[in-house]
């Protein structure tokens, strides 16, 4: 079972906001490699078990390196994207800030809604 270290909430306009957990804030501040991908991905793996996905920018045609999330995509059986559903973007601040770092704020981590056409 993947350990739980953040909290994914939605604002009233339907974007995504992630926050560490305040019981578990003292360990991501410790982990000593927050900047890598490895440590977004560590922070957001419960979600990611349950029920989130990552997008891969090209399976919609995105031209960006931001993580791209979604919790209600449609694979076939090949595993290949037929629908992505509602997305969430880092785009605003992904080159500026990791996402350890913005879900560490007292803000947390904002990530856009968008629906791709």
């Amino acid at each position: 079972m993947s350990q739980r270290y953040t909290d994914f909430t939605f604002t009233k306009t339907g974007n995504l906001i992630i926050k560490v957990l305040p019981e578990q804030r003292e360990e991501v501040m410790s982990w000593k490699d927050r900047d890598s991908d490895d440590a977004e991905m560590r922070l957001i793996e419960y979600q990611l078990s349950n029920g989130w996905e990552v997008i891969k920018p090209e399976e919609i045609g995105a031209l960006t390196g931001c993580l791209i999330l979604s919790q209600n995509t449609i694979r076939d059986g090949d595993g290949d994207l037929v629908n992505s559903g509602t997305i969430y973007t880092n785009l605003a601040w992904y080159q500026l800030r990791g996402l350890v770092h913005e879900a560490l704020s007292d803000d947390g981590a904002f990530f856009a809604m968008e629906r791709p056409a």
